[in-house]
């Protein structure tokens, strides 16, 4: 492969646990740190092998993560077909142009280092690689944007790994982004409130748009649902706050009436004391003077 058809890709991987400006040895253990306790504590429970080393983990990611992009890359296409039948799809069959393109193309992981996990890709075969994507670099980044985090997760299959746990920056180099557009100024890919527009192949432009559309709003009915959750059991709670606001007022009304009630036996029964005592202090009299 001629020396002109090799790029660099660089590949930024933020973990919950990064921290800016740390030293390699350090870096590596903030970004992984977080997995591995993770994995001993679900070794400590059984349910789980001996947790990985930081040196098992990099080696796993020099084995598998290329080999998962690329499978990723031959499924996109093998999925998305733009000028082929359906019983090619069925039986499972590359249009000739991605075909023969998809083998011309190589990737090699050169470099790992820390801060965050910074990867750097070696694309081998550039031209091809414009080819498939049909010069079209806002398809080659939905690509890459979608489908490295899932390349990167199942490099560890067996680890309890999640794509939400990290962030994923694709940062292609000035020659990268020229060979796709050598005519045009075109800026670095960057998160926007909305799909990618793509230009040309009108196929490929749907294909960006349901892309965006499916890692953006795929979790749009669980946050509905989880709303409407929240919403009836704030209801509920409303609810039984004012029934129990009417309960301590009904219990009050009723220690009220208890206590006027009380006061007034009482009242009653002093006057009943006082009727007595006036109705027997004439007999008393009476007896204290027989006895003198």
């Amino acid at each position: 492969m001629a020396e002109e058809s090799r790029v660099q890709l660089k590949v930024r991987i933020t973990s919950a646990g990064h921290h800016e400006n740390l030293p390699e040895a350090e870096g590596s253990l903030a970004f992984w740190m977080p997995l591995i306790e993770r994995e001993s504590a679900r070794y400590s429970q059984g349910s789980a092998p001996h947790p990985p080393s930081i040196a098992s983990l990099e080696r796993r990611l020099k084995l598998r993560f290329v080999r998962n992009v690329k499978a990723e890359l031959v499924g996109y296409f093998s999925a998305y077909p733009s000028n082929y039948s359906r019983e090619s799809i069925v039986a499972g069959s590359l249009p000739t142009k991605y075909a023969t393109l998809l083998p011309l193309i190589g990737l090699e992981l050169t470099n790992i280092s820390y801060g965050s996990l910074d990867l750097t890709l070696e694309i081998i075969g550039l031209n091809h690689l414009v080819d498939l994507f049909d010069s079209n670099f806002d398809l080659f980044s939905m690509f890459m944007q979608v489908y490295l985090p899932t390349a990167f997760c199942k490099s560890f299959h067996n680890l309890s790994l999640d794509e939400e746990d990290f962030q994923f920056d694709v940062l292609p180099t000035p020659r990268l982004i020229s060979a796709f557009s050598a005519s045009s100024e075109i800026l670095p890919p960057v998160v926007s409130s909305g799909p990618t527009e793509v230009t040309g192949n009108s196929d490929q432009s749907a294909r960006v748009k349901t892309m965006w559309l499916l890692t953006n709003y795929t979790l749009v009915v669980p946050v509905l649902l989880s709303l409407g959750v929240i919403y009836v059991a704030a209801r509920q709670v409303a609810e039984e706050r004012s029934e129990l606001h009417a309960l301590r007022k009904d219990l009050s009304s009723r220690e009220q009436a208890f206590v006027e009630t009380a006061v007034e036996r009482l009242v009653e029964i002093e006057k009943l004391q006082s009727e007595l005592i006036e109705k027997l202090a004439p007999s008393t009299s009476k007896i204290s003077t027989e006895k003198k």
